[in-house]
């Protein structure tokens, strides 16, 4: 197997209207790091590692590519939701970042990157990125296929901003913020099958499974 390499790297929404969410968000990224961590000892034929992006009108990128074994836990103190959503400057900065770091490995498909997104209102503060060069930027990575987007709408239907941003039907998928933990659960289920899939060589750009 060529592709030994996997990136899960998590762009959670911190605007305003992520609030009362916010125990739940830190608890759901908590649940998937604890999933990445198991798989090192699962699949030790295969380097897993993970990031994390927060965004409301700015973008933080708080954990960069880390390899499994050093993973920490995000503390309830780094995520507090306020202010607007740059949805699109959180995307764009961090593949920027990721392309710069491990573009090589990516060309040569050594590596891939799963991209899973979650938002709960529309974009309105981006000030780098519109929607035309995100949905060029997802549509030309997908392309190679060792990219794949995954976007989840809390209390939003995401389906037709998914569209204009070029993320396919069966990579956009919407939840109630009162079913966190289903969509924690199927975060971390779809993780543990990514890298079986893997093992088996085979990548799928439908990296996110619904029950």
């Amino acid at each position: 197997m060529k592709n030994k390499k996997t990136l899960y790297h998590f762009i959670l929404d911190s605007s305003g209207s992520m609030s009362a969410d916010r125990v739940n968000t830190v608890n759901m990224f908590n649940k998937q790091v604890t999933t990445v961590k198991s798989l090192a000892s699962q699949f030790p034929d295969q380097q897993f590692l993970a990031g994390l992006t927060i965004f409301n009108q700015e973008v933080n990128h708080i954990l960069q590519e880390t390899p499994a074994n050093q993973l920490r836990e995000l503390s309830y103190d780094r995520y507090f939701p306020d202010g607007m959503t740059a949805l699109f400057d959180a995307i764009g900065e961090s593949t920027a970042r990721i392309r710069e770091k491990f573009g090589t490995e990516i060309l040569d498909g050594r590596m891939s990157v799963v991209m899973i997104v979650l938002t709960d209102g529309h974009e309105n503060a981006s000030r780098m990125y519109d929607v035309a060069r995100i949905s060029k930027l997802i549509r030309d990575l997908e392309a190679t296929d060792n990219w794949s987007f995954t976007i989840l709408g809390a209390d939003f239907d995401i389906t037709a901003m998914s569209q204009t941003m070029n993320i396919r039907p069966t990579a956009a998928f919407n939840y109630s913020k009162a079913d966190f933990k289903a969509m924690e659960n199927d975060m971390s289920e779809s993780i543990h099958a990514y890298a079986e899939m893997k093992s088996k060589g085979f990548i799928s750009k439908d990296f996110f499974k619904k029950k």
